[in-house]
């Protein structure tokens, strides 16, 4: 499986948005394990210790802090880099936040994935695009299983 995996995203272009969180930073560990050329997109980490600065994240890819909301600079740097692979990571997760701040957690969530869409547009190559979520989108039902779609 390693091997299908290294053959797959060794020495490709991974553009990968939320670079900072915990599952971002752990995405790009694996992407650089595997031999790809990351470029992250994201606001700086807020906590500390974060998992982004204890793996030494800066080391592991061109690391540009900047909103997902700024559709100028998503765009140019997508159009820059020229990715093969695009993981959109880039949320504002936390759901009682969400209750506090409805505005930016639409904004992020909603918007923010439709500027790094409206960035995919103006590339010149074909490329692949995960969009990842979560299963907070679900109503909670309290059952003993997992969701099912």
């Amino acid at each position: 499986m390693i091997d299908l995996l290294r053959s797959t995203y060794q020495n490709k272009k991974v553009f990968l948005t939320g670079h900072t969180g915990f599952k971002g930073s752990w995405l790009l560990a694996v992407l650089n394990y595997l031999g790809a050329e990351v470029k992250g997109f994201a606001l700086a980490p807020e906590d500390e210790p974060a998992l982004f600065n204890l793996l030494n994240g800066n080391s592991l890819c061109d690391s540009v802090i900047a909103d997902i909301n700024n559709l100028p600079k998503i765009t140019e740097e997508v159009k820059k880099f020229q990715p093969d692979f695009i993981f959109h990571f880039a949320a504002q997760s936390i759901v009682r936040k969400s209750y506090e701040e409805p505005i930016n957690t639409f904004t992020t969530n909603a918007i923010g994935t439709a500027n790094l869409l409206e960035a995919i547009r103006s590339l010149d190559n074909e490329c692949m695009v995960v969009i990842i979520t979560t299963d907070k989108v679900y109503e909670n039902r309290e059952l003993d299983y997992p969701y099912k779609e």
